[in-house]
């Protein structure tokens, strides 16, 4: 059983300072046409070039460490910087790359997950696996990372206040691995 693994203090003071002012003042926020519009960057939409080569290196070394974990090689499948409002969850839990039911997941390839928290200025916004019946305490730069299968069911309680930052990566397995 591949387990959820915790790293606090992934990010230093300053990556945090630097990511949350980036967020708070300069975030060009995606528009779509479902419930995550206004909520989540694409890093290839990133113009910022200072914050581009930061987040390009920050999930790089996330990368190193999903392959340390998992014992394999990954590529970087999707990189987002998610903004969660109040009122946001994620409730029913989900894997990211199975349904509960075995039916097609239009996300299979994403073999493995990673989240960093941003900041905690908030109230709410947990992650939570009820599979383990686990809720991490949560703090501004931990990491984490788990895999993207129903054993690794995962929600977020429902932000009640402030506004929760993340960065989010999902990794699919390298093909020449």
């Amino acid at each position: 059983m591949t387990d959820i693994n915790l790293n606090y203090d992934f990010l230093s003071k300053q990556e945090l300072e630097t990511l949350n002012n980036y967020l708070r003042i300069n975030a060009p926020w995606e528009i779509t046409q479902d419930h995550w519009s206004g909520r989540f960057i694409n890093f290839q939409t990133i113009n910022d070039s200072d914050i581009s080569t930061l987040v390009q290196d920050i999930s790089n070394r996330v990368k190193d460490v999903v392959e340390n974990h998992e014992n394999t090689s990954v590529d970087i499948e999707t990189l987002q910087l998610v903004r969660w409002r109040p009122g946001d969850k994620l409730d029913p839990p989900h894997a990211d790359a199975e349904h509960l039911d075995g039916s097609p997941h239009p996300y299979s390839n994403r073999h493995y997950s990673a989240l960093i928290y941003l900041n905690n200025d908030f109230m709410g916004g947990e992650i939570f696996f009820p599979n383990q019946d686990f809720t991490p305490v949560i703090a501004p730069g931990m990491l984490v990372n788990f895999t993207g299968t129903v054993e690794h069911l995962h929600g977020v309680t429902e932000v009640t206040s402030g506004l929760r930052y993340t960065m989010v990566m999902f990794f699919t397995r390298s093909v020449y691995d």
